[in-house]
């Protein structure tokens, strides 16, 4: 059986990001639409090929598995999961605010900027 691990998302490149549409607002959604597009492709396959083989083999039926209730343990298991898919696909947001944290300006020279005379 093959299993899908997720790896760490890597740390925001520095430097600015290119973008080709109209803006980086653009991009970012066109980004996130992407990889919510992957997401989706990967589960609906998976869910197709096990569907396909607990009804051959006679362990379920299309409307068992249509109408599974998880348990305790398999709503936080799917809730885990949930949060990487959130962080996979906002991945490009993330970036972007851990970059402008980055690039903040210390306090005391903000405070400088702001208390000094204006010309």
């Amino acid at each position: 059986m093959t299993r899908v691990i997720s790896a760490p998302l890597p740390k925001a490149a520095k430097g600015e990001r290119p973008f080709s549409l109209k803006d980086a607002d653009h991009e970012r959604l066109l980004n996130m639409i992407v990889a919510l597009t992957a997401e989706i492709s990967v589960l609906q396959d998976q869910q197709d090929m096990l569907t396909r083989i607990l009804v051959a083999r006679g362990v379920a039926t299309d409307e068992e598995i249509a109408y599974f209730q998880p348990d305790t343990a398999a709503s936080a298991a799917r809730a885990t999961k949930r949060r990487g898919l959130i962080e996979r696909v906002m991945r490009i947001i993330i970036a972007d605010a851990e970059r402008a944290v980055r690039d903040e300006k210390p306090y005391e020279d903000l405070l400088a900027m702001v208390s000094s005379p204006t010309s």
